[in-house]
């Protein structure tokens, strides 16, 4: 599984690397991207709500802020997989001081034993 997430986050770093370099090669800004924290935008209203939408042909910009957000949401999965890994690990070495701990103990009680006999 550690492997596996391993992977994982190599893969996502370098689509959100590949995304960012698009971006930044055809300077499209994308804005402040989330790292980590929680931020949400609401929308910008800069004509009035009853005038007719004009005619206009998107541009190579014109996915920006969905393109923010996909690779907000990569950076969230990156960090998600970094924490699983070293949740598993921390829980991996407690598993095997508690292994070393009750091995221990038996090979003290098996001493104990044969010295009994």
């Amino acid at each position: 599984a550690k492997k596996d997430d391993q992977d994982a986050i190599k893969l996502l770093v370098e689509a959100r690397k590949f995304l960012k370099d698009y971006y930044e090669k055809n300077k499209i800004p994308l804005g402040k991207v989330q790292d980590g924290s929680f931020m949400q935008q609401g929308p910008e209203f800069e004509v009035p709500e009853d005038q007719a939408p004009d005619a206009d042909f998107s541009g190579k910009g014109s996915r920006k802020g969905q393109a923010k957000g996909i690779v907000s949401l990569m950076t969230m999965i990156i960090e998600d997989l970094n924490d699983e890994i070293k949740n598993a690990m921390t829980a991996e070495e407690k598993a095997q001081l508690a292994f070393e701990k009750q091995l221990a103990t038996a090979e003290a009680l098996k001493e104990d034993l044969e010295k009994k006999v």
